[in-house]
């Protein structure tokens, strides 16, 4: 599944595996509904720190992004799809290249 890899390439550190962990889970979430409230964002994830590492990281990475929607004057988060695509194939490309290299 190409989250997984893109996960394996963003957190690789062992130690923060239920950072890698949550933000999987919340980017199947993610993908299925497009937007998630802040509020509905923290119960996917389920530990208020955890949110605000995994967000942070999606953020800097320009994964996710947030805005107010104009409906209800609340601050949703949404998955950048151009982002992801990026990434997934970027880090696709590299594992083919590295598969024929190790030939």
């Amino acid at each position: 599944m190409a989250i997984h890899y893109l996960l394996d390439l963003l957190w690789s550190n062992r130690k923060e595996l239920i950072i890698r962990e949550s933000a999987e889970k919340f980017l199947k979430v993610m993908r299925e509904k497009q937007t998630l409230t802040i509020e509905e964002a923290k119960q996917v994830i389920g530990h208020v720190r955890t949110y605000y590492k995994v967000i942070n990281m999606l953020k800097k990475i320009g994964l996710v992004r947030t805005y107010r929607d104009p409906a209800s004057k609340k601050l949703v988060l949404a998955v950048s799809v151009e982002s992801y695509k990026f990434f997934v194939k970027r880090y696709l490309m590299e594992e083919v290249e590295e598969f024929f290299r190790a030939r």
